[in-house]
């Protein structure tokens, strides 16, 4: 095995010249002399190494900044919804109000407004944000390589369709199961709530 690996180093260092050569002849190469990098194979791979880290670092910062605002977007639409929901209780007719135990709506009102801002809210601006990084990465690829673009969205379409077939069924069977068994649990409530 050590014979293999070091028979095909010579051959990874060739395509390693290969690729640095093509990027010197290219607009990326280019630009890169024109900031004062060196053009040597090995300061230039260096060099790459070093702009890859920085790109992540920097999107990682992003990333952090973008869910610090979605976090408190959600923790304001929290404190809004709830405060309108507690001012709609408080200005109930007193009949409705007997009707049910005052801990009831309370305890609806502060249940309701965390699934809605923790499920629904928080997902779909996690989504959106991280959706919008997408469209811009698959942009960038699309513009310097659309033959890799191409490949890419016909690798994620055939995952998606076969995540489709094999998942689809299981998951409205679950669907359904879990319905029933809410509905189940709302009927014991309201028989225990007569009793």
């Amino acid at each position: 095995k050590e014979k293999i690996e070091v028979f095909h180093f010579p051959y990874y260092l060739q395509l390693t010249e290969d690729v640095a050569s093509h990027y010197f002849q290219s607009k990326f190469g280019v630009f890169l002399s024109n900031l004062g990098f060196s053009m040597e194979v090995n300061d230039l791979l260096i060099n790459i190494g070093f702009i890859l880290i920085l790109i992540f670092m920097i999107k990682a910062l992003a990333a952090i900044t973008i869910h610090r605002r979605i976090l408190q977007f959600i923790i304001r639409r929290q404190i809004n919804l709830q405060t309108y929901l507690m001012d709609g209780y408080q200005n109930l007719p007193y009949v409705k109000y007997m009707n049910r135990n005052s801990s009831d709506y309370i305890n609806t009102i502060s249940s309701l407004v965390m699934t809605f801002t923790g499920s629904v809210l928080h997902n779909n601006l996690h989504l959106t944000s991280e959706a919008i990084v997408g469209v811009i990465v698959l942009s960038f690829l699309a513009y310097t390589d659309i033959f890799a673009f191409a490949v890419l969205i016909i690798i994620f379409s055939l995952a998606i369709l076969f995540y489709d077939r094999l998942f689809k069924a299981k998951l409205k069977n679950y669907g359904k199961q879990i319905k029933f068994l809410n509905l189940g649990s709302i009927k014991v409530e309201l028989k225990l709530s007569l009793i």
